[in-house]
């Protein structure tokens, strides 16, 4: 079976003879620093709401997490990874640690009324 030859383009193709550099220079490889990834976008706070050891009521999951709706204790606060705040908590109905958002989490309803 005969090989068919196959045209590649060149990646120098703007240094053909008679063609002008690109007049935009490609940016700057700049890495990130450390003071940087703490800043606060505008508008948000990078504080976490609960404190360790705080007990709170935990939302159901739908179809992506198999959890049903129960009370929960912090075990710990989750470093900012650029999404929403996590927690590292344990439910009162399970024998395991969950990783669960911030908006997943709300304080206990008032005992007393």
């Amino acid at each position: 079976m005969p090989y068919k030859s196959v045209s590649v383009p060149s990646r120098n193709a703007s240094k053909k003879r008679g063609a002008t550099p690109s007049a935009v220079p490609a940016p700057a490889y700049v890495p990130a620093t450390s003071a940087s990834m703490t800043q606060p976008v505008a508008g948000q706070s990078i504080g976490h709401r609960y404190a360790v050891g705080q007990r709170l009521a935990m939302a159901p999951g739908g179809r992506e997490f198999a959890r049903g709706a129960a009370t929960c204790t912090i075990v710990a606060r989750l470093p900012h990874e650029g999404g929403p705040l996590r927690y590292r908590v344990r439910s009162d109905n399970e024998n395991y640690e969950r990783i669960v958002d911030e908006n997943d989490l709300s304080p206990l309803p008032s005992d007393s009324d």
